[in-house]
């Protein structure tokens, strides 16, 4: 079959990444550059992105689409596509993202500043956004426009809800440990990150 612009075999392979990728080494490039007094290990954050793009592809889809099926009832009323949104499409991808950085590089030495968090979070953020785009651009009969859009629309969320996670955790690290800090910043990045699904 023929998706993206009529392209089949290698070249739909090539176009899909580029699209799923550039946006998104683009964007990490830009805040790693941020990060001038003491940068983050090109590998490390590099590590990070590539385990959020794993835990989207092994756990965060196969968990929204199988065992909560939500595409088969969320669209039943809008109310009903506002809480599938950001309740179980938001939170579960924004704990991946959480348990990428909380679960890897946190408790590093490398991880030594505020900034940490916010970095290593976008990198993980960027990563389960790759894997959605990369499934859009290769598995469906999209227009390039229509894919170009469609790769902004879920990366920009990805990345703002990312930096909303690193600042949370980069709060816990310097010991701000009230019991309600970790689910506020987790609901307000699904928040965020669900809310373009509504």
């Amino acid at each position: 079959p023929q998706y993206v612009a009529g392209l089949t075999g290698w070249q739909l392979v090539a176009f899909g990444l580029m699209m799923a990728l550039v946006p998104a080494v683009l964007w990490l490039i830009f805040f790693y550059l941020q990060d001038r007094l003491a940068p983050e290990p090109k590998g490390n954050v590099f590590g990070v992105f590539v385990l959020g793009g794993l835990l989207a592809a092994a756990i965060g889809q196969p968990v929204i689409e199988r065992l909560f099926q939500v595409q088969d009832w969320m669209y039943t009323t809008w109310w009903v596509q506002l809480l599938a949104s950001i309740l179980v499409i938001g939170f579960v991808q924004e704990f991946l993202v959480y348990a990428s950085v909380r679960y890897s590089i946190y408790r590093s030495r490398d991880f030594d500043e505020r900034v940490d968090g916010v970095i290593y979070a976008i990198a993980a953020g960027l990563g389960y956004a790759t894997v959605l785009n990369l499934r859009f651009a290769l598995f469906t009969d999209a227009t390039l426009l229509a894919t170009a859009l469609r790769v902004t629309s879920i990366t920009l969320p990805h990345l703002a809800a990312g930096a909303v996670v690193g600042f949370f955790l980069a709060e816990l690290w310097i010991g701000r440990t009230a019991i309600f800090w970790l689910p506020a910043g987790l609901g307000i990045a699904a928040l965020i990150s669900g809310a373009h699904y509504a």
